[in-house]
């Protein structure tokens, strides 16, 4: 072992887990303050003529 810790599958583990968030967060309600905010994005994005948005995490 020399040291390190025995390795799990931690990438595998982050994957069904943000898999299942994905499902679940798509069926809840957006708050006003979302729903807001979210429009405010959609306009600034249209402003600017953007066509394509990059996601992180």
């Amino acid at each position: 072992m020399h040291g390190r810790p025995e390795h799990t599958d931690h990438e595998a583990d982050l994957a069904v887990f943000y898999d299942r968030e994905a499902a679940v967060g798509s069926t809840r309600a957006l708050t006003p303050l979302r729903t807001q905010c979210r429009e405010w994005f959609v306009r600034l994005l249209k402003d600017e003529h953007r066509h394509s948005l990059f996601e992180l995490g």
